[in-house]
């Protein structure tokens, strides 16, 4: 007796698949091929194990990995950009200043709690690049300051 979807009942619980005979050929040249000791080349090789002569390399340490210096990418700006992305991260900060300031903190979510958070710990470290001189890293920072806080207020 046979199922609709080509499974065959045998005993109690197990099924068995009925093979195809384009199935049951390639099974049939693969077994032919297997037990004559040839591969697809056709011709008889013998299978050896893999020496053990060659050591094995040692995985690195994480100390060595820890006295390699990452190497520092600095991207030189000239006085011109810099004006513009400090006159652009001093707008944001001031926008996002203005945006979470109007944030009731009393009946917030947690998770906007925690953006809120987010938001005001990017203002800082925005603050913090500008002093060290990092226009750059100051305006990605305000920038996505100003983005999260955006997600804060009601629609």
């Amino acid at each position: 007796m046979r199922s609709s979807h080509g499974w065959t009942p045998a005993l109690r619980g197990r099924r068995e698949r009925r093979l195809s005979s384009g199935m049951a050929g390639c099974l049939w040249v693969l077994l032919l091929l297997a037990s004559q000791g040839t591969g697809c080349g056709g011709s008889a090789r013998s299978v050896e194990p893999p020496s053990t002569d060659t050591p094995k390399r040692a995985a690195p340490s994480v100390a060595a990995a820890d006295t390699v210096p990452a190497p520092q990418v600095k991207v030189e700006v000239t006085d011109e950009e810099k004006a513009k992305l400090e006159a652009q991260a001093r707008d944001d900060l001031a926008q996002t200043t203005a945006m979470i300031d109007k944030i009731d903190r009393e009946h917030v979510a947690a998770e906007a709690l925690e953006k809120l958070k987010t938001v005001e710990s990017l203002i800082t470290a925005a603050e913090s690049a500008g002093e060290k001189g990092d226009v750059t890293a100051m305006a990605n920072l305000a920038r996505k300051a100003r983005l999260l806080a955006t997600e804060l207020l009601p629609q």
